[in-house]
């Protein structure tokens, strides 16, 4: 196998960069190396062998990149100046089954909201290329239809199904179903679905409230900065790290909007350097992680304004989806493929627990 590089300069030959490559497995480099030099001329193509070899047992990822050999005028030797990342292989990521030890922990679900008392549902996100859509921040309540309980090989089981209703001039309604299965030993499995049914929501998935001593972040998914689904082709699947207040603050837009998304995210933890929450994800998830509610920074006009609703929590948004950002600011609103569908369920399944 290998890799082939066109030349798309219309003056330099190849030979002035330098390839470069890394094998990542679940995240993780395990063999990098570099590329012989090579020529190619403006307009020619190059073929580099590549030596690595992989398997169906985790995830396999390649980086490569074309670095600067020599210091120029506009950038020292070592300058990326163009790279890339390619799945090796068609990885399905899932769950394995959980084997629940002693314990005696629980987790309690209130029948009347289907919620534990430090989630919510998440439905808003608003920023300023949303602004065909109606942005205005509405209060929302679960409206729980029908709530199931029962115990299996020593399994809480609890299932859901209710709606979302959000108080907007006109009522919007969010269906949902949620399912817990609460393990002794504190662990917890959530297959949720939402469904969209109004333009007004677009993000669908669920909010933590947790310490705000829980600061430092780390996932394997799209980073290091933010990314959206149709914002995401610069942003490597990788493991990183970062604080939940850089995660919130590291993007000074001069008008607060939403912020801080993270796509394709496999695992989270959030910790206080001691203690925290690992999340793991079976199929889609988009994560984020700061002291701020959406809510509460779009209720402030600039972004010099948002340490004034600054909370002493983290609030971790886990979504099924969110949608697009698009560029309605000048242009038009995100394309199809980047909407979140009215009427189509999606689904978000996570495992929870806690570590020390």
């Amino acid at each position: 196998g290998g890799i082939t590089v066109h030349n798309g300069y219309s003056f330099l030959d190849l030979a002035s960069l330098e390839g470069r490559w890394a094998l990542l497995r679940d995240g993780l480099a395990v063999e990098s190396g570099s590329f012989p030099a090579k020529s190619a001329a403006p307009g020619e193509d190059a073929h580099f062998d590549m030596p690595c070899a992989v398997g169906d047992d985790a995830e396999y990822l390649l980086n490569v990149s074309f670095v600067l050999r020599e210091d120029c005028c506009w950038a020292d030797a070592g300058f990326a100046v163009a790279q890339a990342q390619f799945a090796l292989n068609d990885y399905e990521r899932r769950l394995p089954a959980h084997t629940a030890g002693a314990g005696a922990q629980t987790v309690s679900i209130d029948p009347q909201t289907g919620l534990p008392a430090d989630m919510q549902l998440a439905w808003f996100r608003y920023g300023k290329n949303d602004k065909f859509t109606d942005g205005g921040i509405y209060p929302s309540h679960p409206e729980v239809l029908s709530f199931e309980e029962n115990t299996e090989g020593g399994v809480r089981k609890v299932s859901v199904r209710g709606e979302l209703v959000i108080d907007a001039p006109k009522t919007v309604r969010m269906p949902y179903e949620i399912r817990y299965d609460i393990y002794p030993d504190g662990v917890v499995d959530i297959a949720a679905s939402f469904t969209k049914t109004d333009p007004i929501i677009r993000r669908m998935g669920l909010r933590l409230e947790l310490p705000d001593s829980y600061e430092q972040v780390q996932w394997y998914g799209r980073g290091p900065h933010e990314n959206y689904s149709d914002r995401m082709r610069g942003a490597d699947l990788g493991i990183w790290t970062s604080t939940v207040t850089d995660m919130g603050e590291e993007e000074h837009y001069v008008l607060a909007q939403s912020r801080g998304n993270r796509e394709d995210t496999r695992w989270i933890t959030l910790s206080d350097g001691t203690s925290g929450l690992r999340v793991e994800a079976e199929g889609h998830l988009a994560f984020t992680a700061m002291h701020y509610t959406d809510e509460a920074i779009c209720s402030q006009l600039h972004d010099f304004e948002l340490p004034s609703v600054r909370a002493d929590r983290t609030y971790l948004y886990l979504d099924a989806a969110q949608q697009g950002l698009g560029c309605a600011v000048c242009g038009d609103i995100p394309l199809r493929q980047y909407m979140i569908p009215v009427g189509e369920p999606l689904s978000l399944r996570v495992r929870l627990y806690g570590f020390r």
